[in-house]
């Protein structure tokens, strides 16, 4: 995801910058010995959700970490298929990945009486739908954000309602967007007052590509990357990006730069969530829950969040933050920003009928682009 090439841009993490004196000294709270916890614990996930520094004491007491990174999630259902299985213990996938995995036993039912520190979670973060099957969850949150508008307040003053606002020609070669087919999911939620792009048809890809013609003519560019995003809004050669990311706001600010997220009050926006799942036979089950247990933490969990620039889950990690990230996403007012901003549902990978595939998505934002 391009959140991720954003992150590799920037240095990668930030907890590499002397997080450490930030947080206050950790302790594992599982119940796995010293002399138990020294095993190496086979990781398949994005980078960062390993951040030796969240792992706190686990470390101390032996247990390292085997670390093999995705740049897609579709690569954790692969690799667990092609022999994975036995071998791996944790995996990192996104809302896309998750149902997949349960449906195929390539994870584990999660015990929540081994993870005490889900019990300081968010309500909102707990037995989500998409996480559970037949009653039980499968997958346990880790980070989450949603898709906002990114600008720099001291340029960009007139704010949209509505997504659509943006097609005004008031806003000619002021606007940036990425280089992604989730400008037409923000274009097709506003439309179709759904975050399930499972259900959408070919008709309403069209429809929301249509939606979307008038803001891709107030395009300054189409950026490669977050990064790149954060650099054009810096110089001042585009006042705000369609497609943000709230970490944006951070990295403008650094350069004393008013950077600020913000979402079309008429048509909200979606969101997306990353969690942790135990692999299907994972070989070392009892310090597997040590580490969730310990990365999900308010300590681990603050850390790993304040690193990548994305929510936490652990309601006592928002006191942890960094000053300048506790702002970034309203945790005080989460139940009603998640109520009103759903958490997305990808379309469907496989052609069936009518219903449009993410093939279908990327084509017709490969034809806007053309255009």
């Amino acid at each position: 995801m391009n959140r991720r090439e954003f992150l590799a841009r920037q240095g990668a993490l930030l907890a590499a910058v002397g997080m450490a004196a930030v947080y206050p000294s950790m302790s594992a709270r599982a119940a796995a010995s010293a002399e138990a916890l020294n095993v190496p614990l086979k990781f398949l996930g994005w980078q960062g959700y390993d951040d030796p520094k969240a792992m706190g004491t686990l470390t101390a007491q032996g247990l390292t970490l085997d670390a093999q990174y995705i740049t897609g999630n579709a690569e954790i259902v692969t690799k667990l298929r092609s022999g994975g299985v036995g071998s791996i213990d944790v995996v990192t996938p996104g809302i896309s990945a998750v149902e997949p995995l349960i449906r195929t036993k390539l994870v584990e039912p999660i015990d929540a009486t081994k993870l005490p520190s889900s019990e300081r979670f968010f309500s909102q973060f707990r037995n989500m739908s998409w996480q559970q099957s037949d009653g039980k969850n499968y997958a346990v949150p880790v980070s989450w954000s949603d898709y906002p508008m990114s600008y720099r307040a001291d340029l960009f003053k007139d704010l949209p309602k509505k997504w659509a606002d943006l097609g005004d020609e008031k806003y000619r070669g002021k606007l940036i967007t990425l280089d992604d087919p989730a400008n037409l999911w923000i274009f097709a939620r506003a439309l179709f007052k759904s975050s399930d792009f499972s259900k959408m048809t070919k008709d309403q890809v069209s429809q929301a590509a249509e939606a979307f013609m008038p803001v891709k003519a107030n395009l300054t560019t189409i950026a490669p990357s977050f990064g790149d995003i954060a650099d054009v809004l810096a110089r001042g050669d585009a006042q705000a990006s369609v497609l943000g990311w709230r970490f944006i706001d951070t990295k403008l600010k650094a350069k004393g730069i008013d950077g600020v997220s913000y979402v079309p009050p008429e048509d909200g926006t979606f969101l997306w969530c990353d969690s942790y799942c135990i692999a299907a036979k994972a070989p070392h089950l009892e310090q597997t829950y040590a580490f969730l247990n310990q990365m999900l933490s308010a300590e681990g969990n603050a850390i790993i969040g304040a690193a990548i620039g994305c929510g936490v889950v652990n309601a006592e990690a928002v006191a942890l933050l960094p000053e300048d990230q506790r702002k970034l996403y309203p945790y005080e007012d989460l139940p009603a920003f998640l109520e009103k901003n759903t958490f997305y549902i990808p379309p469907a990978l496989e052609a069936e009928g009518e219903i449009a595939t993410m093939r279908d998505w990327t084509e017709a934002w490969e034809r806007i682009k053309l255009s």
